[in-house]
């Protein structure tokens, strides 16, 4: 349970740090500053070798029923590859989220014993030998989608940092965890607060443009203000009802709130200052629930009144009608662009089809091969992508101007939010089955467009080869591809 290091010129090893359980693997980084190692347990972890000492980086999860038999890194020094007995292989990035999955892929060799990987000094492809004189090739793609788990129940809310360094998420089981996306963070989703009852289904949450807290609604008549850095939160006590909607202004000091669910009284918007302490009170007079809010500019606020989105000018105390059926919405830059949710005949405060309004030229684009079950949208920072997801567990993305979206398959129940990153790089959506996923934003035609010869051309290059020893080729070996195993046959179009 004790790590040694010697120089190669018969030095007398140093200890360098003890750990209680033997090491069973271990790995030098091609730099040769840092070392990966696997213990009796099956965890496996990221040292940084220093002058006499050895300080522990990261840990990473993966497989602790069955023995690894290999331990490598790749040429770039950015995948840490292991395989186990059990014939799986796991793939950790170095520059992944610190509480991501690791990568897996099954379908090695299982049992036996004398496996090894081998790289190519592109790195892109990695060899598994093993079985019965056979050698498996696997590509590897660093560019994957992520998944990160904590929550014990549906995901409800996801919010960016502005500077897409981390993201917020609030579930239903009433925990805000705080992600960090830096891979040399050691933060893997710690609990940033714990409510005292359960987050409701329907509301808000939003994070100030510095970055130092974040705003939630709740269901006893309260907004609250959690910051961070770890410090007290508080809260506005704004209404006796349902806080139904949330934003925080761009000076990052000033915190709107609605409500109205229950009494149409209080379906007005609250706006306050956390520094002066004034209050600016916002009634339409019509007795409509505030559903969802976003600050467009100091002085605009977006709000959504059951079915009608209005603008509200915070100088004058004013509304201006923009459109009507939408349900819930989202805006891009000063609020031109906005992706709006209307719901079904049936169920118009449920589900619905996504529709683009260009607020400016007074323009509207249906999204209908998004769906018609949607429970969320967003907007890209330029307002020029929209990313949805619903009842059918698929996340979409594709141009606001309309046409065939990327389809995101993964997760295994309804996808309640999305939320695209700053620079426009990275999907986070939210499930009912408690994870997060990370995608990154497809770019290119999308793949269930591709003509029917493009497309089974494309699933032929994705295929893996095994290598066989064969004395009667000239070469020594024979390569054998392994077909794509979607379909036992090709469908027909």
């Amino acid at each position: 349970g004790e790590l040694f290091i010697a120089a190669a010129h018969g030095l007398t090893p140093r200890r360098i740090a003890g750990h209680g359980l033997s090491f069973e693997q271990m790995a030098y980084h091609p730099d040769g500053d840092r070392l990966a190692t696997v213990d009796a347990q099956g965890e496996v972890q990221l040292w940084a070798l220093a002058e006499g000492s050895c300080q522990l980086l990261r840990t990473f999860t993966g497989d602790r029923e069955s023995m690894y038999w290999d331990l490598a890194f790749d040429p770039t020094g950015t995948l840490l590859v292991a395989t186990q007995e059990s014939g799986k292989i796991w793939i950790w990035g170095l520059h992944d989220p610190p509480g991501a999955d690791p990568q897996q892929i099954v379908g090695g060799w299982a049992g036996g014993t004398g496996t090894e990987l081998a790289f190519p000094p592109t790195g892109r492809w990695f060899a598994r030998a093993g079985g019965i004189g056979g050698v498996t090739l696997w590509p590897i793609d660093s560019r994957r989608p992520f998944v990160l788990r904590g929550h014990t129940g549906p995901v409800k809310h996801l919010v960016f940092s502005p500077d897409g360094t981390w993201l917020v998420s609030a579930a239903i089981d009433g925990t805000l965890r705080m992600w960090s996306l830096k891979a040399d963070s050691h933060d893997r989703g710690r609990v940033l607060c714990r409510m005292q009852r359960p987050i409701a289904e329907t509301g808000q949450m939003e994070v100030s443009p510095d970055g130092r807290f974040v705003a939630l609604t709740t269901g006893h008549g309260a907004v609250k203000v959690i910051p961070v850095n770890g410090a007290g939160m508080f809260e506005l006590r704004v209404f006796q009802g349902r806080v139904l909607s949330v934003d925080i202004g761009p000076d990052g000091r000033t915190v709107a709130a609605g409500g109205g669910m229950v009494d149409p009284s209080e379906a007005v918007i609250r706006v306050y200052d956390l520094d002066g302490g004034e209050i600016i009170v916002l009634d339409g007079g019509d007795g409509q629930a505030i559903r969802q809010m976003r600050f467009t500019t100091r002085d605009n606020l977006l709000a959504a009144s059951d079915g009608r989105l209005w603008r509200w000018n915070l100088a004058t105390r004013s509304r201006e009608l923009q459109f009507e059926g939408v349900n819930r919405f989202d805006a891009g830059p000063e609020g031109k662009i906005v992706v709006a949710l209307r719901g079904g005949t049936s169920s118009p405060g449920d589900s619905g089809v996504a529709v683009v309004h260009d607020l400016e030229r007074d323009t509207t684009v249906v999204l209908e091969a998004h769906g018609t079950s949607l429970l969320t949208a967003a907007l890209g920072p330029l307002g020029k992508t929209v990313v949805t997801g619903g009842r059918d567990r698929i996340v979409r993305a594709g141009p606001a101007a309309g046409g065939e979206p990327h389809l995101l398959y993964g997760h295994r129940g309804m996808v309640k939010v999305v939320a695209v990153s700053p620079d426009g790089q990275w999907i986070a959506s939210g499930s009912r089955d408690g994870t997060i996923r990370l995608w990154p934003m497809p770019t290119g035609r999308p793949f269930h467009t591709l003509p029917r010869e493009e497309l089974l051309d494309r699933l032929r290059a994705l295929r893996s080869y095994r290598v066989n020893r064969d004395y009667s080729d000239p070469r020594g070996y024979s390569d054998e591809p392994v077909p794509f195993r979607g379909w036992e046959t090709v469908p027909e179009w």
